[in-house]
């Protein structure tokens, strides 16, 4: 693949988050604090669910997924966690053909930069999409186990404007995007699909493991 070619396909990747980002329809996403504590004035409640709030309500839904978008690409946790990241390959040497040195860190730096903004515009765009909330919360539960438990769950699923739980693919398709994407544009050519489905595999991996730190690590 050409270096064009890997501009264009990296260019129109972000665009995509651009577009979402301004567009209207990621304001159809119901924001935590919503959920979390749902006002009686702005809906209901139907067997433990809460139903979605009256239109007025939709701008500041959409300012507060955007917002936790953005965070998730350029914040400070993302960025920490992308030195980590570019830390752990530069110690591995991973990819060789990208040597040691100030250099080669900068590239694994870039590319686990990539990665990073694949993977949350992708999870972003499919929850905009199909109207779903991938994002953690705290879980409500006591004892390590349950909510240990409400880790994984809440990994691997998503929640309905209603606060339902769905099968999460957002996260899913996420994790995989930002392995299959950067092998094909702009890894070395050894490189094939085997190396994409486990880079996304370990991106998976980690987001159950970001989740376990918000759940026992932070505070809220």
């Amino acid at each position: 693949m050409t270096r064009l070619t890997r501009f264009i396909l990296s260019g129109c990747w972000m665009a995509i988050g651009f577009l979402l980002f301004h567009g209207n329809g990621f304001a159809q996403v119901v924001p935590l604090s919503e959920i979390q504590n749902p006002d009686p004035a702005s809906g209901t409640t139907n067997g433990g669910q809460v139903s979605p709030p009256p239109p007025s309500n939709q701008t500041s839904s959409g300012n507060s997924r955007g917002k936790d978008y953005v965070l998730s690409v350029v914040g400070p946790n993302a960025f920490i966690g992308v030195v980590i990241r570019s830390a752990v390959d530069q110690g591995r040497d991973r990819p060789s053909e990208w040597k040691q040195g100030a250099a080669g860190f900068g590239r694994r730096l870039a590319n686990n930069f990539g990665q990073n903004a694949i993977q949350q515009t992708t999870t972003f765009g499919l929850d905009v999409a199909f109207k779903l909330d991938s994002r953690y919360r705290k879980s409500s539960k006591t004892g390590f186990f349950p909510r240990f438990g409400d880790v994984i769950v809440q990994t691997f699923t998503a929640r309905t404007k209603n606060g339902r739980r769905v099968p999460g693919f957002p996260t899913v398709a996420g994790a995989f995007a930002s392995g299959f994407i950067p092998v094909a544009a702009w890894y070395p050519e050894r490189h094939g699909p085997r190396d994409g489905a486990r880079i996304g595999a370990v991106a998976l991996a980690g987001t159950l493991g970001g989740n376990f730190i918000r759940e026992f690590i932070f505070r809220r």
